[in-house]
């Protein structure tokens, strides 16, 4: 009867103990002394970057110089304007604008430097205005200067190709111009002998200038031509030759 007894107070032991354990999965791991017992967070990863523009501490404080130069061409080459913006501190950003009669070209600095094509422009002496204007927010102020484009007339050539100055006979000469316009041929000779006619000439074509007068003495002529070319945007041009007359 008393073996029954402690057989049944054994039983009940393992039973209870068995109630309590914890499964391993649940186990809360021991926490070594002065540690958080907190979990940590989970760590988050993002593909996303943010851009953010930060403005100049003082904007609009920083006082510009701007300086231009344009060096002459000639009439049929492009006319270039050559711009430096400078700075007490710090390297300007931004673009400037060369403004000519109506037109206003625009380009965009680099290191503080830009170089502003005009195109073509007529013969003639240009007063330029040139304008800075900064990158938006930034530390600098706008500055602005003038500068004298000037473009020369173009180069223009005349010769006489050909003349027929004989005694007796009226003489007649034959020119050539590089460009439209007009030649004005002179003949002068022995007794006080002249001549002038003004004819029109076509560029690279040969013109004569005929006269009526007749050579009636011997001697030596003297011929010149005077070109004047139809456009304004050229120069003219001269040529002369002398002929024995017997």
């Amino acid at each position: 009867m008393r073996t029954t007894h402690v057989l049944k107070k054994k039983t009940l032991a393992l039973t209870l103990a068995a109630a309590l354990a914890v499964p391993a999965a649940l186990a809360i791991p021991a926490v070594a002394a002065g540690n958080d017992t907190t979990p940590a967070a989970p760590a988050t990863t993002t593909s996303e970057s943010v851009l953010t523009t930060v403005a100049a501490p003082y904007p609009a404080t920083v006082r510009t110089t701007t300086s231009a130069s344009a060096a002459p061409v000639v009439y049929g080459t492009g006319s270039t304007v050559s711009v430096t913006v400078k700075a007490a501190t710090g390297t300007p950003t931004g673009y400037v604008k060369v403004k000519v009669g109506t037109k206003t070209f625009t380009k965009g600095l680099t290191s503080g430097k830009a170089t502003v094509s005009l195109g073509k422009l007529n013969k003639g002496t240009y007063s330029a205005s040139v304008t800075y204007t900064p990158t938006s927010g930034s530390e600098f102020k706008g500055s602005s200067t003038a500068v004298v484009v000037k473009v020369t007339a173009g180069k223009t050539s005349v010769k006489i190709a050909n003349t027929s100055i004989a005694k007796g006979k009226s003489p007649a000469v034959y020119v050539k111009a590089s460009r439209d316009g007009k030649a004005t041929v002179t003949i002068t000779g022995p007794n006080g002998f002249k001549v002038t006619k003004t004819i029109a000439v076509k560029g690279g074509k040969l013109a004569k200038a005929a006269f009526t007068s007749k050579v009636r003495a011997s001697g030596t002529y003297k011929v010149s031509v005077k070109f004047t070319p139809t456009s304004t945007n050229y120069s003219g041009s001269t040529a002369a030759a002398s002929v024995r007359v017997r």
